[in-house]
């Protein structure tokens, strides 16, 4: 599946970590979410297998 990483957003939703023990929150995990303009969602893993795929997409300039 070819995706166009530009005409991409991405967000952050936030996932509690929960202590079995006493059903207490220790912390959050950062889960990544990628949608396009008309709000259609792509999932996270076929967005970072195209990046792993095209490492000069990852460098910082």
């Amino acid at each position: 599946m070819m995706i166009s990483l530009d005409k991409l957003y991405l967000s952050a939703e936030y996932q509690p970590l929960i202590n079995t023990s006493d059903s207490s929150i220790y912390g959050y995990e950062a889960l990544s979410r990628f949608t396009d303009v008309d709000g259609r969602h792509t999932p996270p893993n076929i967005v970072f297998d195209h990046l792993h795929h095209q490492a000069s997409l990852l460098e910082f300039m």
